[in-house]
């Protein structure tokens, strides 16, 4: 699967929830994003998924820096 962000304009600093395998988390951060790659900082405490950071590449989510799955998707919020 190819992650695609638009027409979600995303910026640096902007919040996030992350949808990944079923799960979701909130406030998340954008610290990073360069053509379909993101990076966000994550608050751990919500949603039910347990990280403090997400990476997003082509749809592969690696979370605190490991492989997790291989589709994801993100709304602004």
């Amino acid at each position: 699967m190819k992650l695609t962000f638009s027409p979600v304009p995303l910026i640096l600093g902007a919040a996030l929830r992350i949808h990944v395998a079923g799960h979701f988390t909130s406030k998340c951060s954008v610290l990073v994003l360069t053509g379909s790659n993101l990076q966000a900082e994550c608050d751990n405490n919500a949603g039910d998924l347990e990280f403090t950071s997400i990476n997003l590449n082509n749809g592969v989510a690696f979370i605190d820096g490991q492989l997790e799955v291989r589709a994801a998707s993100l709304l602004l919020i």
